[in-house]
């Protein structure tokens, strides 16, 4: 894919980013789950944020941090947004918010 995009992986210049869906051509209704900007990580963000803007590419972060949770590690997807939800009233910034919920998912690991 990178030569195709002239993107890269972990390049925070040029970021390949990906959205990924699991199943069949044909599979079971709801069975399909997906998850949203996969290549994204701290130094990418950094990058993104310096050109488009932080707000956009630290909620994107987030989604991507949520969705690997839940699909992956089978976190539960209300487990973060009950933090998302404490959080905005609390911090008013992405920076923090995200830091925590990193911190949630390698806690989930162990």
């Amino acid at each position: 894919m990178e030569p195709n995009t002239c993107m890269a992986a972990q390049v925070p210049s040029k970021p390949l980013i990906l959205s990924v869906r699991s199943g069949a051509a044909i599979s079971m209704p709801g069975m399909m789950d997906t998850i949203l900007n996969l290549g994204l990580n701290d130094e990418v963000v950094a990058g993104l944020a310096a050109k488009n803007g932080r707000r956009f590419v630290y909620d994107s972060y987030r989604r991507c941090l949520d969705m690997f949770g839940d699909v992956v590690m089978g976190i539960p997807r209300s487990s973060f947004e009950e933090k998302l939800e404490k959080l905005k009233d609390a911090l008013g910034g992405y920076t923090r918010l995200l830091s925590l919920f990193r911190t949630h998912l390698v806690g989930n690991t162990q």
